[in-house]
C-alpha cells in the first residue's frame, strides 16, 4: 500500500509540473523566450524560445564595451517563469561623443495578422534596474520602426508609445534592484491605418499576484484601478494618428545606453512573449494543477504511527 502511495504521489506532483509549466500552449502565444541558457554565457548566438524566425541573439550598433551575460532568471508572484535571464551592462562610452550604446536583436517569426488585417498584440517581460544613477537609458521595442516603444529609466521617468515620436511618461521612477512585469497592449496592429493604440501596466509581484487571484483575462486587464499597478500608460497621446506594424522579418530586443556623466549602467531582462491575449501573454498555473500538485505533497508526506 505504500508503495502504491509513492507511486500516486510521484505521479500527480509530475503531472501537475507538467501542467504548470508547459503553459502557455494555446496558439495565442507567438512568441517567447525564457532565456533558458547556460549560465555565464554570452546572449549573442542563443536560439532559443519559440515563434522566432529561426536566427539567434545578436549585437550591433555597439558604442563602448557592453556585455549580455545569462545569469539566474527573475521571478515574479504566480507567473510561471522558465530559465535564466539575461543581464545587460554598458561598461564606457566613446569619449569623442560622450556615449555608449548597444542594441541586442532578434528576427520576428511569427506575426499576429497579415499585412492589412487589424489584430491585436500582447507583449510581457520581466525588468530589473540594476544601477541607479543619470544619464542612463535602457529601452526594449522594434529597432526597425522604433516601435512598441518602452523607456526605462531610474533617475527619471519610464516611457512608452506606439512610435518613439509620441510617448506617455510615468510620474514617478522605477526602483532598484525590484522585479517588476511590464505588460503591455496594441490594437489594430498591421491594420494598414494610422489607428494603433498601446496601453502599459506595469506591476509589482504583489499586485500580479492580486491580479492572478482573479484569473488572467482582457478584461481584468482594463479593469485594472490605480491602486492594482505601479503605474499605466497611454498612447499616441493628444489625439495624434499612428500605424503600427510587426512582421515577419523585422527586429525587435533591448538597448542599453550611457550618455554623459554614467560610465556604467546594468539591467536584468527576462520572460519576454509575444500573444494575441492577456492569459497568454501572462501564464499562471491552472487551479487544478495547483490541486493535483498539492495531493501529490500531501501523499508524498510522512504518515504519523498511532
Amino acid at each position: 500500500m505504500k508503495t502504491l502511495l509513492k507511486y500516486l504521489a510521484a505521479g500527480c506532483v509530475a503531472v501537475a509540473a507538467v501542467s504548470i509549466f508547459a503553459m502557455p500552449t494555446q496558439a495565442a502565444l507567438l512568441m517567447e523566450d525564457s532565456f533558458d541558457y547556460t549560465l555565464g554565457q554570452s546572449i549573442v548566438g542563443q536560439n532559443g524560445g519559440t515563434g522566432w524566425a529561426g536566427n539567434a541573439w545578436t549585437q550591433r550598433s555597439t558604442i563602448g564595451p557592453a556585455s549580455g551575460t545569462i545569469i539566474n532568471g527573475l521571478t515574479l508572484g504566480a507567473l510561471v517563469v522558465d530559465g535564466n535571464a539575461v543581464q545587460l551592462t554598458q561598461t564606457g562610452r566613446n569619449e569623442a561623443s560622450g556615449q555608449g550604446v548597444t542594441i541586442y536583436d532578434r528576427e520576428i517569426g511569427t506575426a499576429p495578422s497579415t499585412a492589412g488585417t487589424a489584430s491585436t498584440l500582447w507583449t510581457s517581460f520581466l525588468y530589473q534596474l540594476n544601477t541607479d544613477q543619470s544619464s542612463q537609458t535602457h529601452q526594449f521595442k522594434d529597432h526597425d520602426d522604433n516601435e512598441l516603444f518602452h523607456q526605462m529609466e531610474s533617475d527619471s521617468n519610464t516611457k512608452f508609445g506606439v512610435h518613439n515620436t509620441n510617448q506617455d511618461t510615468a510620474a514617478s521612477p522605477l526602483a532598484t534592484d525590484t522585479t517588476y512585469l511590464f505588460v503591455s497592449r496594441y490594437t489594430n496592429v498591421n491594420s494598414g491605418s494610422t489607428n494603433a493604440q498601446g496601453t502599459l501596466w506595469v506591476l509589482t509581484a504583489s499586485q500580479f499576484d492580486d491580479l492572478a487571484a482573479g484569473g488572467i483575462s482582457d478584461a481584468e486587464m482594463d479593469a485594472l484601478t490605480a491602486s492594482d499597478y505601479t503605474f499605466k500608460l497611454t498612447a499616441p497621446q493628444n489625439g495624434a494618428n499612428q500605424d503600427l506594424d510587426f512582421v515577419v522579418g523585422e527586429d525587435v530586443g533591448m538597448l542599453i545606453s550611457v550618455i554623459g556623466g554614467a560610465n556604467t549602467t546594468q539591467y536584468t531582462f527576462d520572460e519576454l512573449r509575444f500573444a494575441t491575449t492577456a492569459e497568454a501573454a501572462l501564464p499562471i498555473p491552472e487551479p487544478a494543477s495547483l490541486a493535483l500538485l498539492g495531493l501529490g505533497v500531501l501523499l508524498m508526506l510522512p504518515r504519523r504511527r498511532a
